[in-house]
């Protein structure tokens, strides 16, 4: 009796969410008993859902804060919630995998499933990674022969490598991270290495763009680290995500998108704050907090703090936040993915609340 009381408040509730409109905070994810197969909303009313799956498509579609959440997708696809898409809050407009080549019939269901509610899914390539095992490389180089030249052949074939996966597993797109590093204090030298090894990365992503003009592509990094003749691609970019993950205040976001900015030649409309979930094992409360305090005296986690920072009034737009290791907030508070609803529905307002 008490499952078919929920079962019938669930609907209820979504035949109002249907009429009024997409609610973005709203939580259609439930536990489900081990023992106990709870029929689905979509079982249960397949009109009223598929009226639900077109408002939240609708809602997507037309100008709003996006969200991008990163999750952890382990090489064997585990049941746990917290591991799943289809957990994730059905107002997230991008789901970043951090293993694209770890694919299961699972996840290529969950990854149907969320598609169904107009969530794109890519996956982020990242010029550090190849950097850094080239220098691996150079490390055990005993003979000495490796040349730069092999250095940007290799960061190519890397680059190529991981744009390939979009292909093969029909990702609806990427992200790809240069942080970058102020090249004024390099030596002439240096800044050829530099010079050399960004343009190999960036001629790859932008012949990517070109041939992939249908996929959904965003920049994170400090655009202002880049040469003049490589941000033409910034321009090709639905957004450009400030890496701002470990900032403690919005004041310091905006530094880095008025860095940006200033630097030239970089789009002022489609900044995207990055902020970070915090983690259950960390008792210094390191990451996921800004060094500030909400109204009830508590430390402000950087997820609520961004949202209220891309609402501010700016002289550029403050387009949405990207989140960094989602699924930790899966186990936060109740119900699941607390903070990340309260930010959607700080940037989002639903119109009926």
């Amino acid at each position: 009796m008490k499952n078919q009381i929920k079962n019938r408040l669930l609907v209820a509730v979504l035949a109002v969410a249907s009429a009024l409109g997409f609610n973005s905070c709203s939580d259609w994810n439930e536990e489900e008993s081990l023992d106990i197969k709870t029929p689905s909303l979509e079982d249960q009313n397949p009109k009223l859902y598929a009226q639900y799956l077109e408002n939240l498509r609708r809602y997507k579609a037309r100008p709003h804060k996006v969200v991008f959440a990163s999750l952890d997708n382990y090489t064997t696809y585990a049941s746990q919630k917290s591991q799943q898409l289809k957990s994730l809050p059905d107002s997230i407009d991008y789901i970043s995998l951090m293993n694209p080549d770890a694919r299961s019939p699972l996840l290529d269901k969950d990854i149907e499933e969320v598609r169904g509610k107009g969530t794109k899914v890519v996956y982020d390539i990242d010029f550090s990674v190849f950097d850094t095992d080239w220098a691996l490389i150079v490390k055990e180089d005993e003979e000495g022969v490796l040349t730069e030249e092999d250095a940007l052949e290799y960061i190519g074939q890397r680059t190529d490598d991981m744009l390939a996966l979009c292909d093969r597993y029909g990702y609806d797109g990427v992200t790809f991270t240069y942080a970058g590093r102020s090249h004024v204090s390099l030596t002439e030298a240096e800044k050829a290495v530099y010079s050399g090894r960004q343009k190999a990365f960036f001629d790859r992503i932008a012949a990517w763009r070109a041939s992939h003009p249908g996929k959904a592509l965003s920049y994170i990094g400090n655009a202002q680290y880049l040469f003049d003749e490589n941000k033409a691609i910034l321009g090709e970019c639905d957004y450009i995500i400030l890496p701002s993950q470990m900032e403690k205040n919005g004041t310091d976001i905006t530094i880095r998108a008025m860095l940006a900015v200033l630097s030239g030649d970089v789009p002022s409309d489609r900044f995207v704050a990055a902020v970070q979930t915090t983690r259950p094992d960390d008792a210094d409360g390191i990451y996921g907090y800004f060094g500030t305090v909400d109204d009830s005296g508590n430390s402000l986690r950087s997820i609520i703090g961004g949202a209220q920072w891309a609402v501010e009034p700016s002289d550029f737009t403050r387009a949405g936040l990207y989140i960094y290791n989602a699924h930790y907030d899966y186990y936060d508070n109740d119900p699941v993915y607390h903070n990340i609803r309260r930010a959607v529905e700080i940037m989002n307002p639903s119109p009926n609340n």
